[in-house]
């Protein structure tokens, strides 16, 4: 089980942002357009793993470019520098994001994705041995409220991890000239495998003989709920820019807390993001 995941960081953003200028681009047009090209740049206040936290409360500096080759496909890379009392946002790695989406804004909609994870030399991440994962979200857009769901799989040299997270949101829009305001208070559940080591003494005896004590280890994986999410996305767009604030609360559920394995709590964070269309 990882500690804390930057990767997962990188991959929401990269998600978060391009809904954003979708949701954006909608309100004015709804001509296909070939291309689109964008810049961005997205700041974590704590970075996180289903509210599992390192001990050195880092946070991240994430620039992203947004590739998008008309509305249904898009390829995201993302560079991540991260930020605590022994670095100073510091390179850590590079992600690349394709995602087709399909649907439209009323009714199902969903997208399917695959990432690929580059890590610097002795890269001190502890998710880097994954080396990539892919997935799927489906959802049930409407006036009242949008029902999402979705899977994905983490690959690594000797595991694969399986996630799935179901949650729902509304979205509310306001559109003042080039104005564009939206406001989408969300809740989220995640679960996932999780994967840990247990170690014993077992006492070995012969009849009525006293025998000696082995120490055996045990390697465990189950799938199992891993958190709570709750957030409000807001987002402002005018012209060629589109700001985000998502503050949000994360409550862990399940965590292993065999010899300090992971360190949990209830936390609050906030993340924030910037976008310049430089193709529009």
């Amino acid at each position: 089980m990882k500690k804390i995941s930057i990767i997962a960081l990188a991959l929401f953003f990269s998600a978060g942002i391009c809904k954003a200028q979708n949701n954006t681009d909608s309100v004015n047009t709804n001509e296909e357009k070939a291309f689109h090209l964008s810049a961005a740049t997205a700041y974590a206040s704590r970075l996180h793993y289903y509210g599992r936290t390192d001990s050195l409360k880092s946070s991240a500096l994430i620039p992203t470019l947004i590739i998008q080759a008309g509305k249904q496909f898009s390829i995201t890379p993302s560079f991540i520098f991260i930020n605590n009392n022994q670095a100073s946002f510091d390179y850590a790695a590079t992600t690349i994001n394709a995602t087709y989406s399909f649907g439209k804004q009323k009714g199902i909609a969903g997208t399917i994705y695959g990432d690929k994870f580059f890590y610097k030399d002795a890269s001190k991440l502890v998710q880097s041995v994954q080396q990539g994962q892919a997935g799927f979200t489906l959802s049930y857009l409407n006036n009242i409220i949008n029902i999402s769901s979705g899977a994905s799989a983490a690959f690594s040299k000797s595991n694969t991890d399986i996630f799935a997270t179901a949650g729902v949101d509304h979205q509310f829009k306001k559109v003042v000239g080039e104005n564009v305001f939206l406001v989408t208070p969300a809740a989220a559940a995640n679960a996932g495998t999780q994967n840990f080591t247990t170690s014993y003494y077992k006492k070995n005896n012969f009849l009525f003989l006293p025998g000696n004590e082995e120490l055996v280890t045990e390697n465990n994986k189950k799938f199992t709920l891993l958190s709570y999410d709750l957030n409000l996305s807001m987002i402002y767009a005018i012209k060629r820019f589109i700001f985000n604030v998502t503050p949000g609360y994360v409550i862990p559920q399940n965590v292993q807390t065999v010899s300090n394995s992971e360190k949990a709590s209830n936390l609050f964070y906030c993340n924030a993001g910037l976008i310049y269309k430089i193709v529009k």
